[in-house]
């Protein structure tokens, strides 16, 4: 019996290196999205884009931080990064008899790159020990509260002169 030595014809051979570069390339595009989904800080997330750019940080005058209190008032000046601009504030003060937290401090957004002196008043919590301010901002109209980015004021809060 002969063996008939015909190869596969060019045709199908063509078919068959396509169908295999598609097959490869759907786990190729496969694996690789789910490596960078893996990866990637903010895929699917915008909450925490946003969050990742804010930085409050208190102004220094004459090499002392500006955060004081009296009997009714908590008195600092901020400054915003470059990045984001901060819609709102929600203020924890924690004092020697309580704590109390404030909303809505700001009366207008702070901009990007900004400082805003802020006074706010406080209640019943006896002397302020521990201030945290949690910058909200706003991305795509959802009001996103940052605590991860928050700013913590405790050593440098003093009665003001």
């Amino acid at each position: 019996m002969a063996w008939n030595k015909k190869g596969v014809s060019p045709l199908i051979a063509t078919l068959l290196l396509i169908g295999f570069a598609i097959a490869l390339g759907t786990v190729v595009m496969s694996w690789g999205r789910s490596y960078i989904e893996d990866r990637a800080e903010f895929v699917g997330n915008p909450e925490f884009s946003g969050c990742a750019n804010v930085q409050l940080k208190l102004i220094t005058v004459s090499g002392k931080l500006q955060a004081c209190y009296d009997k009714k008032q908590i008195q600092f000046i901020v400054e915003n990064s470059p990045d984001v601009s901060i819609k709102n504030l929600q203020v924890q003060v924690i004092g020697t008899n309580g704590v109390e937290t404030l909303e809505n401090i700001l009366k207008e957004p702070l901009k990007r790159a900004h400082a805003l002196k802020i006074n706010m008043n406080y209640q019943n919590i006896g002397t302020p020990i521990k201030v945290k301010l949690i910058p909200i901002i706003n991305i795509n109209n959802i009001e996103l509260f940052c605590e991860e980015t928050s700013l913590v004021i405790e050593d440098a809060l003093h009665p003001c002169e």
